[in-house]
């Protein structure tokens, strides 16, 4: 008898308790969303001497770049094609690094998925510089990068750097 009820309570109740610990109320789920790097170089039109960003979540706002683009016709590749997304589920983030004054600067996503913490997506992107004596190429640059982003849960996006440092945020909320 005694040996049924300790099948019994190892049966019924350590699944249950392992479920509980599993998810033990200090280690909350992260909400995330995926994204995908879908573009990026060294050369982006829109960059001022400071690093920036712009949030693409509809057709329009791609036609109002697409517009700008074709302004810029002899300059081919300074603004970059938005590639065809489906702007009910994604929209595109830009980012650029800012006006550099050689080659060997560039912009590189590190995740896969954008944590949400307080409605701020944060997006980790690693920043490229040349080490000190490097040889490269000597022309004024401003590295940029597309992410396609999974809409939802944020109203704006802050990209970090490896040591967790924001630097550049994007309001994503049409005003």
């Amino acid at each position: 008898m005694r040996r049924n009820l300790y099948f019994f309570l190892i049966f019924t109740l350590g699944p249950v308790l392992g479920a509980c610990m599993a998810f033990s109320p200090s280690e909350k789920p992260l909400n995330t969303v995926p994204m995908v790097a879908v573009g990026g170089g060294p050369l982006a039109e829109w960059g001022d001497k400071e690093p920036g960003g712009l949030w693409i979540a509809s057709e329009e706002k791609k036609e109002l770049l697409a517009s700008r683009r074709n302004k810029d016709a002899n300059l081919p590749g300074r603004v970059p094609a938005v590639p065809e997304i489906d702007f009910s589920e994604y929209g595109v983030l830009l980012i650029w690094m800012g006006r550099q004054p050689t080659g060997g600067f560039a912009l590189e996503l590190m995740a896969d998925e954008a944590e949400i913490e307080k409605r701020t997506a944060v997006v980790p992107v690693r920043w490229i510089e040349p080490q000190k004596g490097a040889m490269v190429i000597q022309m004024v640059t401003n590295p940029f990068l597309s992410i396609r982003i999974a809409k939802g849960g944020f109203d704006q996006i802050a990209v970090v750097d490896p040591n967790g440092v924001s630097r550049v945020v994007v309001k994503t909320m049409e005003k």
